[in-house]
């Protein structure tokens, strides 16, 4: 019979008690309380997409750009990385919102070379217009450099924007875009 360590005695021991020796832990003292936090109570709202609207229809709420994220998706087993902000349009009357998704080519926020086919760059280009450069985009056809932290800060503090969608007609498909037709 092989000889037992005093790890292996003990362990035997341990299991073989009825529990009566055993000591009640005491848990650790945790030193807590209830802050009031701010929620983003429109999250819990109905949320549509730019394809659920039509062409011609206008959005109306307050906008939130959201900071740029990486995402990866599963493609037929294969995963793809994609970089991407929101821009969220909030109607707390109707408890709904407005999701436009950003795709992205670059991840962080500065992104470089914005093709004028991109969401990215009908947003940027139609809040120019807004902003009085009504040929803006007769002049520009691409956005060399763009820091999108800076028009974060801009856009979330706007306490409105009306989009209007309209169709585009793309090589094999037709899909919903937008441009931006008020700030306040």
């Amino acid at each position: 019979m092989a000889r037992k360590t005093k790890q292996e005695e003990e362990l035997v021991n341990f299991i073989e008690e009825d529990g009566t020796s055993q000591e009640t832990l005491t848990m650790p003292t945790v030193d807590a309380d209830f802050v009031e936090e701010e929620t983003n109570e429109w999250y819990a709202y109905n949320r549509i997409s730019l394809k659920e609207l039509d062409d011609g229809d206008e959005y109306t709420g307050k906008p939130l750009l959201t900071p740029v994220e990486t995402v990866t998706f599963d493609d037929d087993g294969t995963e793809q990385v994609r970089h991407r902000c929101r821009l969220i349009l909030i109607d707390d009357e109707m408890e709904e919102y407005l999701q436009i998704n950003i795709n992205l080519k670059q991840s962080g926020s500065i992104q470089k070379n914005v093709h004028h086919m991109s969401s990215l760059f009908k947003l940027i280009g139609s809040l120019q217009v807004c902003g009085g450069q009504k040929d803006w985009f007769n002049k520009n056809n691409r956005i060399r450099t763009i820091d999108l932290e800076d028009w974060e800060a801009y856009i979330n503090n706007l306490t409105e924007m009306t989009i209007k969608v309209y169709e585009e007609v793309g090589t094999s498909f037709t899909y919903n875009s937008f441009k931006v037709i008020d700030t306040k």
